[in-house]
């Protein structure tokens, strides 16, 4: 276990809220705790390969991807709400040289642990790293209709469901975007069907679709905006080049049950939930 001592005094106003963070390396990975080690992992980085998304749940995030009309190309904003170890952020910088990139933590120790020891590119015009609420972000006048890709990962322990869930932040979350926007969720909890079925429930009366990409211990949420028309061909083609490009696992994604068949693949997209 390791301990960066400066980085575990949070600020007053977030104690309570945001427990001391602890750090752990093993096998060429470096780990970020809330609390000790075995409460909560807040993500890990590739000591070797910062860049790579080694987390199932990281790269499912990315899965927007498939549905941007050209993937390859570049948004212009990309925000993340909620740093962890930083994984979705470098990945992004790395990947879209020509998109802006804008973190929100609520948390000041997070933000220093990525800039001390997860490899965080230098912040400026292509990237910034922002101490807020996600509440204050999304819904202040400046970001109205301005972002293209919306991520979202905002925990404080994995005891909890998401935090901001619910109708008023996921307004904001949707009068943020941009015409074509689209925004991805970890689902995470305790009752991990309830929880899921509470944010269907929710997103469905503001997004015209929403798809559901299974993992191990969560589910992925795809918010569109906007209702993508799906050729399954062409789906695939985009999956093999995304696998091919960034070494995500994207093809074992798209698989599409037809009416009452069983899916015969796990952790697929599943294509009744678009609501």
């Amino acid at each position: 276990m390791l301990k960066h001592d400066n980085l575990q005094d949070a600020d007053a106003s977030h104690e309570g809220r945001c427990p001391p963070l602890t750090f752990s390396k093993r096998d060429g990975l470096l780990y970020m705790h809330n609390g000790d080690e075995w409460d909560s992992t807040f993500g890990c980085m590739v000591l070797d390969h910062p860049t790579f998304l080694w987390m199932e749940y990281a790269q499912k995030m990315m899965s927007w991807m498939l549905f941007a009309e050209r993937f390859y190309e570049k948004p212009r904003l990309i925000v993340q709400l909620g740093l962890g170890a930083g994984a979705l952020t470098r990945f992004c910088h790395a990947r879209f040289p020509l998109a802006r990139v804008e973190v929100v933590d609520i948390n000041p120790a997070v933000i220093d642990a990525c800039r001390e020891m997860f490899c965080m590119p230098p912040e400026g015009e292509r990237l910034a790293l922002i101490e807020a609420d996600a509440m204050d972000y999304v819904s202040a006048q400046e970001h109205r209709a301005s972002v293209d890709i919306l991520q979202m990962d905002l925990y404080l322990s994995e005891h909890d469901g998401p935090v901001g869930q619910g109708s008023a932040f996921y307004r904001a979350c949707f009068d943020s975007l941009a015409t074509d926007g689209m925004m991805t969720i970890n689902i995470f909890g305790p009752d991990l069907a309830a929880v899921t079925r509470q944010n269907l429930q929710w997103l469905s009366e503001l997004f015209d679709a929403v798809l559901r990409l299974p993992c191990e211990d969560n589910n992925i949420l795809i918010c569109f905006k906007r209702a993508p028309v799906i050729d399954m061909q062409q789906l695939k083609v985009k999956a093999a080049a995304l696998e091919s490009l960034t070494g995500i696992p994207a093809s074992s994604w798209v698989f599409f049950r037809r009416d009452g068949e069983a899916l015969d693949r796990e952790k697929a997209l599943e294509l009744e939930a678009v609501v």
